[in-house]
Order: C-alpha cells, then sequence, then structure tokens
C-alpha cells in the first residue's frame, strides 16, 4: 500500500493506494474518514489521480461528514454554494441590486444588505432557477440526440421543482420531466438520469431487463445511483 496526496487548488485530500487484481479504480471513505483506494496492477498512476479529482467534491463531502447525519439547505448559513457538484465559496457584497455570478471559483453574490441571509439564499435560488433552465436542456439534448439517433423522435423536456424524484417519463406522450434541482449535481450524475428517464420510453418500469438496458450506456449504475441519493440527501435542499 501507498501512502499519496492529491491537490486541488489549495485544498489536498490523502488517500492509501493499493494495487489489486481488480478490474475497476474503487474508492471508499472508511467510517475514520479515511480514503481508501484499489485500482489494477497496471493502470497509470495518472489516470487513478484523475479518477480521484473527478470525485474531489464527493471525497470532501464525506470524509467532512462521514456520518451523513448533517446536511445544508441555506447557502447564507453555511457560506457556500454547490453548482453541478462543485463547492463554491459564497462572496457577499452589497453593491447594487441582487445579481449573482461564478468568478475565480466563487460565487459573487450581490444583495442590498450583506446582513440579511433571507436575501442572500433567495438570489442565490434565483440564480439556481436560471441555470436550471439554461444547462438542464443542454445536457438532456446532448444525452438524447445520440440516444435517438434518428429511431424515436427525442422527448420533449419538461422542468420542475420536485421534492420526491429526479425525474420521470410519459412515454405514452413522449415527455421526459427533470428535476431543477439536478443543477446542483455533478454532471454524470445528471447524465445519468436523462439516460434512465430514456430508458423508459422503450422499458415502461423497473424490471431487471430495464436495469440491464440502462447498464448498457451507463455500466456503473448502481454507483452513480448511490452517489446521487447521498448528494442530494447533504445539499439538495439547498435550492
Amino acid at each position: 500500500m501507498e501512502e499519496r496526496i492529491i491537490q486541488r487548488g489549495n485544498e489536498t485530500i490523502s488517500y492509501t493506494l493499493q494495487r489489486k487484481k481488480v478490474k475497476n479504480i474503487n474508492v471508499r471513505v472508511t467510517p475514520e474518514g479515511k480514503v481508501m483506494v484499489s485500482a489494477p496492477k497496471r493502470i497509470a498512476l495518472a489516470t487513478v489521480e484523475g479518477f480521484l479529482l473527478s470525485k474531489f467534491d464527493w471525497l470532501l463531502l464525506h470524509i467532512r461528514h462521514k456520518d451523513q447525519t448533517e446536511h445544508y439547505s441555506s447557502p447564507a448559513a453555511c457560506g457556500f454554494a454547490f453548482f453541478l457538484g462543485r463547492r463554491y465559496p459564497l462572496v457577499i457584497t452589497d453593491l447594487g441590486h441582487p445579481n449573482v455570478h461564478l468568478s475565480g471559483g466563487l460565487l459573487v453574490v450581490s444583495v442590498s444588505k450583506k446582513e440579511d441571509s433571507a436575501s442572500i439564499d433567495q438570489a442565490v435560488r434565483k440564480w439556481y432557477q436560471q441555470q436550471a433552465l439554461s444547462l438542464l436542456p443542454q445536457i438532456y439534448t446532448a444525452v438524447a440526440e445520440p440516444f435517438c439517433s434518428g429511431e424515436h423522435p427525442i422527448p420533449q423536456l419538461f422542468l420542475r421543482q420536485m421534492s420526491a424524484s429526479f425525474g420521470n417519463c410519459n412515454h405514452t406522450q413522449n415527455r421526459i420531466t427533470l428535476n431543477k434541482r439536478l443543477i446542483l449535481m455533478p454532471q454524470r450524475c445528471i447524465q445519468y438520469v436523462v439516460i434512465h428517464e430514456l430508458c423508459h420510453t422503450i422499458i415502461p418500469n423497473h424490471s431487471p431487463a430495464f436495469h440491464a438496458l440502462v447498464q448498457t450506456f451507463v455500466p456503473k449504475e448502481k454507483e452513480l445511483r448511490a452517489e446521487l441519493n447521498e448528494l442530494y440527501r447533504i445539499y439538495g435542499e439547498m435550492m
């Protein structure tokens, strides 16, 4: 076993790497908050670390909140916001009318009163809505076009803020609804949800045949579903 460190900006994560007779890179966080990684013997270290960097925010959440009892629901209260799976510290200003924008890894929030937590949350959530309406259709189209590939018309997309599901499919009307809160999640999780719902246009149930179909497009379906559920529970209510 080998002790190593990955770094993104000013943040670092220590991990233990073990080379084993496995097909894929596997990562877990122990109850003590240690990151344990197993990888095939011949896979390049750069590939391993690239995989870990793609899960950097997920790892940080599990290291810092390994008991999984805490969750975030107010950007103002915790001082940061999640967007497409990344954590952005908030910078609050009282310059001009309410405005929110990303700048150099920070989410800059302008409100009339810096001390007004409700106004900060309202501004961030309005920005979330705008980003969802702009970006979710783009991600959906990028996944749906090759999936349908001319054989079937692409289902019409609807966006709603939902509390009980990530999406749903009405196969008889050929339309799919996505939860706007997906804008908080990593893009790989959003893509998984889109594939899941598109597969319902072919098999409108959750039978073994359905999951087998999903796994032809998303081999790590179970891992992504577990990651999505965990992240949603931790910060899905921020929007």
